[in-house]
């Protein structure tokens, strides 16, 4: 049975009963519009239930609730990744400036900038070759050599040696050079124990005249030309039967 809207005290306005729950409600007695519901169910009062008209407030403010706190998880497992990635960086930068600190001592930190001149410490490469401020030390350096090998055309890798020897074994043809850069290169030009052959060679050598010297045809000689190099092309000088 179900009785409603049933005049009581001045402490409640009204209760209803329904199967087996007691509501009790308190109207607007203050005038803002707000109204309260309180349940009991088996003798044990719940929490109230706040409504303003229709709207169920507590509810609403239960899920607000909710999101903000999700919202503030998020923000916290941001804030701690970002941290850490804060934290990378700075022992990148740690180790970027005990490299410097290595390289030069002129070279301060202070912050996140540094500051001052680098100066690069003499550096050796494999022995054989050296480097001070930066620059070739030419008394110490051993530059790189190669034996080229004998064909019709012969080819010069100067990335491989800038001084390089060749034994011909019949007239032959030397392609112009690769890989060429500034700089001095030495081309070692030996006969067999035949002797008698020639040496052609292409437009990327220049000598004076635009003719290309003779090479020496007794057996086993030795020639030696000497080039200066743009980076483009080779200009040579040549030595003639050096033995």
């Amino acid at each position: 049975m179900a009785i409603s809207n049933v005049a009581l005290t001045n402490t409640f306005d009204e209760w209803r009963v329904t199967t087996n729950q007691l509501i009790v409600v308190t109207n607007d007695l203050l005038g803002d519009g707000l109204t309260t519901y309180r349940s009991v169910t088996a003798n044990v009062v719940t929490a109230n239930t706040l409504f303003f008209g229709t709207l169920n407030v507590v509810s609403l403010l239960a899920s607000t609730f909710a999101r903000a706190n999700a919202a503030n998880l998020i923000a916290n497992l941001a804030f701690d990744k970002a941290n850490t990635a804060n934290v990378i960086a700075a022992a990148a930068f740690d180790k970027a400036n005990v490299a410097n600190n290595n390289a030069s001592n002129t070279v301060l930190r202070t912050g996140d900038t540094m500051t001052g001149t680098l100066v690069v410490p003499n550096i050796n490469v494999s022995s054989n070759i050296c480097m001070t401020g930066g620059l070739v030390d030419t008394a110490k350096a051993n530059i790189l050599s190669q034996t080229l090998t004998d064909a019709a055309t012969i080819t010069w890798d100067a990335s491989n040696g800038q001084i390089a020897t060749v034994t011909l074994n019949g007239n032959r043809v030397l392609s112009n050079i690769t890989n060429i850069r500034v700089g001095t290169y030495v081309l070692h030009v030996v006969q067999n124990t035949s002797g008698g052959s020639s040496l052609t060679f292409e437009q990327g050598y220049r000598f004076t005249g635009n003719i290309a010297p003779p090479l020496t045809t007794t057996a086993n000689s030795r020639d030696v030309f000497t080039f200066i190099s743009d980076g483009s092309k080779l200009y040579g000088s040549f030595i003639p039967d050096v033995g």
